[in-house]
């Protein structure tokens, strides 16, 4: 009988401590979060995202699809090819006129059209006058253009265009390398590369 009511007497004592011990956990569930639970949590989601927004960012400053902002090179032969599709004729000399612009001067018939043209190709100005007939024959008979001229010229130096004309036998292709001007010949025929001496 005694270990009977031993077991009467502990039961309702068990029972009351698990119902405090269910209390106090409910109770530790429906405590809000502390405020720097909260902050912690509202930085958590901007601290993986951050860092994502970065290359956007850095593609959108590239200014290497801007056509003004071309290599002043491909900017001088683009000049060519929209000067001779302007004009009409064959190119035969090339200079800088200022800060991204190129005149360029073309064979048309027997008369020279000047083609002022800018770094995005736009048509600035033209003008046109008399051409000689001996350059209109060497522009004629040429095996290697312009444009192919300057091409070998600027492989070879790797510095910048500073102008190009017709000198026959040659074309006289002059370069800017590190600060200095530099003269070379092309041949009109063999396309043969020398120095302008």
């Amino acid at each position: 009988m005694t270990i009977h009511s031993f077991r009467r007497t502990a039961a309702p004592g068990l029972a009351l401590a698990l119902v405090l011990g269910l209390a106090a956990c409910s109770g530790g569930d429906s405590n809000p979060a502390t405020p720097g639970d909260e902050e912690f949590l509202a930085g958590s989601p901007s601290q993986t995202t951050g860092p994502t927004s970065s290359p956007d960012t850095d593609a959108s400053e590239d200014p290497s699809g801007s056509p003004g902002a071309a290599e002043p090179n491909a900017a001088a032969l683009r000049a060519i090819a929209v000067a001779e599709d302007d004009a009409g004729g064959t190119a035969y000399a090339v200079e800088g006129a200022g800060a991204s612009v190129w005149e360029v001067d073309v064979a048309v018939d027997d008369r020279t059209v000047q083609v002022e043209v800018n770094a995005d190709g736009d048509v600035l100005s033209t003008g046109d006058g008399d051409l000689d007939v001996d350059d209109r024959s060497a522009v004629d008979d040429a095996a290697f253009a312009l444009p192919d001229a300057i091409d070998r010229v600027l492989a070879f130096s790797g510095g910048t265009l500073e102008e190009a004309e017709l000198d026959d036998p040659h074309w006289s292709v002059t370069v800017d390398e590190q600060g200095d001007d530099v003269d070379y010949r092309v041949h009109l025929e063999t396309g043969e590369l020398t120095g302008d001496e």
